[in-house]
């Protein structure tokens, strides 16, 4: 989920804390190891070295970092406590893991879960074997114990829109999720058939099964694509999406029953309030936070003038 990525270290040097410390130890003595250093060779990128780097650390002793290199190129590695050492190869440019004959470009880190579990995001050469500019970007999983999942591929069929492709990557601010079961949940723009663009929101389950959460043709009442996005440990959802209308948004939550329901809506009664109340802006076009236990959280705007609402009042 988006409260796993609790660093990203922007410089070249990347440390990971690698000691519990007492609580009345003084935070000077917690120790720092250097996991990659600019300049250094690039594993699995003979002679490349280092630029600068990204890492996301986890709570079993991983750390995912994406890095650019000496020759222009970007991937991504895993660093394990346990064994030390190297940083290894996870995606990086060359032979694209569990697409035989294909060959990644660039990747990058999406998202480190608390168990290792490791989400990226990879182009694909054009040309070789037959990627094109619409096949060339795929979602994959990477579990050190069982090695690579592909989460989605660009042109793959979207699930519950016949006759459409995804295009993934085409939304900005919708960024992938992933949790520590191995689940992914991920928006995309779709392309075919009749309207020619559509669009929705998906889940990625273990091993192999895409869902569709609400796509443009579903029938969540007055919804758009998702434009936030979350997922839990648990593997419960939550998402933002417009509701067609200027500076309107409806957020949508976990029913404790493996579906949503929603939790909020502009121009709709303010759930909550003590008194009646009209939601007239949610911040952060639809901005909010999931926890582990589903619970959901955000904060909106109410209209002035309805019921006790104030200008002195009008947040909750």
């Amino acid at each position: 989920m988006r409260g796993h990525l609790v660093a990203r270290l922007r410089t070249a040097l990347l440390s990971a804390l690698l000691a519990v410390v007492a609580p009345c130890a003084p935070a000077l003595a917690l120790p720092t190891r250097a996991i990659v250093l600019s300049g250094e060779p690039v594993p699995g990128l003979p002679g490349q070295t280092f630029g600068a780097v990204y890492g996301y650390p986890s709570a079993s002793g991983y750390v995912a970092i994406s890095g650019n290199t000496s020759a222009g190129k970007a991937g991504v590695w895993l660093w394990d406590e346990t064994t030390g050492g190297s940083p290894t190869p996870v995606a990086v440019p060359g032979p694209a893991p569990a697409l035989s004959g294909l060959e990644i470009s660039r990747a990058f880190v999406r998202e480190m879960t608390s168990s290792g579990r490791l989400g990226y995001q990879a182009s694909l050469t054009t040309g070789a074997g037959g990627v094109t500019s619409f096949t060339n970007t795929y979602l994959g999983i990477y579990d050190p114990a069982s090695g690579h999942s592909i989460v989605a591929r660009e042109g793959d069929p979207a699930p519950g829109i016949p006759g459409h492709a995804l295009v993934l990557d085409a939304l900005a601010d919708a960024l992938p999720q992933f949790n520590a079961a191995g689940q992914a949940l991920f928006t995309a723009v779709t392309f075919g058939g009749t309207p020619v663009f559509g669009g929705g929101l998906w889940r990625y389950d273990p091993p192999g099964v895409v869902t569709p959460i609400v796509t443009a043709t579903s029938d969540v009442p007055s919804i758009g694509i998702p434009n936030i996005v979350d997922l839990n440990d648990a593997g419960e959802l939550a998402y933002a999406a417009s509701t067609g209308s200027v500076g309107g948004y409806a957020i949508r939550g976990p029913d404790g029953a493996g579906g949503t329901y929603e939790v909020v809506r502009t121009q709709a009664l303010a759930p909550g309030t003590p008194s009646p109340g009209v939601v007239s802006w949610i911040p952060g076009g639809g901005s909010f936070s999931l926890n582990e236990s589903g619970q959901l959280a955000f904060s909106a705007q109410l209209l002035a003038g309805i019921g006790d609402v104030t200008t002195a009042n009008d947040w909750s």
